[in-house]
């Protein structure tokens, strides 16, 4: 998946309708990204045909114009924002994906945009819904890492990303490569390097730490093994573009925000 930078989000809305095909010229001032809740319809840009049903993600590239075809009356979750990326429009199943259908849910109790703290909030989310699609699109395109060189480097990570400090020369030892081109082909088959993976698998295991409500932000930093807070807090907002605090606290006034509907 391309960066992606969020430079502010317009409007969250349930969208419905049932009129039987039309047209979205471009380039538009904003991208479109929607969960569909009930329907079907069909989405053809100049390169591609996204058929979307029940549980299907959309993004719409502000730059991608594009004609609808109805098959059935749609219903679904829309998300409308700024921001810079060369990402072009998608479509992904996340039939068997409960995360990203919590998180719209989510994202539609919190669209008064006029509240800070639901603008932090979906800000956060956004971000996270375009990381589990990253992690989804690899899964489909990539070798799997149990064919792979990587196996050993791979198994050891996933077991010791929170208690250890993880070397690329060890790491490499482990498949028999040069660090180099161990790197390299980590790249190639994850996206990133190993740094930057095992840094995001411990944002990713923080934020579900900061959502418990037991943990203080210190507490999180050293169990994510982060030996300085300073540095985790900078990692954090790197990576889900919010501080932990905020983040913290955004998540936790959203959750008692749904619980109420």
């Amino acid at each position: 998946m391309e960066k992606l930078y969020i430079e502010n989000v317009i409007s969250i809305h349930l969208f419905y309708s049932d009129e039987p095909s039309w047209h979205a010229p471009a380039p538009r001032s904003a991208h479109y990204l929607a969960y569909h809740t009930s329907g079907k319809n069909i989405h053809k840009t100049k390169n591609n045909s996204f058929r979307n049903k029940e549980d299907t993600l959309l993004f719409l590239s502000k730059n991608d114009a594009y004609d609808v075809v109805l098959e059935e009356p749609t219903e679904s979750i829309c998300v409308v924002f700024t921001g810079d990326t060369d990402m072009e429009s998608f479509s992904i199943d996340c039939e068997n994906n409960l995360r990203i259908r919590t998180i719209f849910k989510k994202l539609l109790a919190n669209n008064n945009l006029n509240e800070t703290s639901n603008l932090y909030y979906c800000l956060s989310a956004l971000y996270e819904v375009f990381h589990i699609v990253d992690g989804m699109q690899k899964k489909e395109h990539h070798i799997s890492p149990k064919s792979s060189v990587l196996q050993k480097a791979f198994d050891y990570i996933e077991t010791n990303y929170l208690t250890s400090t993880l070397l690329n020369s060890a790491l490499a030892d482990m498949c028999s490569l040069s660090e180099r081109r161990f790197t390299t082909l980590f790249k190639e088959y994850y996206g990133e390097t190993p740094r930057k993976y095992i840094l995001r698998k411990k944002i990713d295991h923080a934020s579900n730490l900061l959502l418990t409500g037991i943990y203080t932000i210190e507490q999180v930093s050293e169990i994510c093994g982060f030996t300085d807070v300073y540095y985790f807090n900078k990692m954090f907002k790197r990576y889900m573009n919010i501080t932990p605090g905020l983040y913290k606290k955004s998540q936790m006034a959203a959750n008692i925000q749904t619980e109420d509907l």
